[in-house]
């Protein structure tokens, strides 16, 4: 999760994406307060350590972090043309 570091915060598609689950999962451990997330207006947004320490928690290992990383680059690079 080294490349995390370099994003400030992430979205709950990002972090789905990173822990290859649904994004509803992510809503639902948020919701259950297992990750820590914070609310911008009607977005929530996932620090990258917190979602470290949820993995580290729930043993949870991302399929491979480096190329989710650089695929979330790429949607936020297209989202902003």
């Amino acid at each position: 999760m080294e490349a995390l570091d370099d994003l400030k915060t992430l979205t709950v598609e990002e972090a789905a994406t990173l822990l290859a689950v649904r994004p509803e999962a992510i809503r639902i451990w948020v919701r259950e307060g297992a990750l820590e997330a914070m609310k911008w207006g009607r977005r929530l947004h996932i620090r990258p350590e917190a979602l470290k320490r949820f993995q580290e928690d729930r043993s949870i290992q991302p399929l491979n972090p480096a190329k989710a990383v650089a695929k979330m680059r790429n949607r936020r690079t297209y989202a902003r043309t």
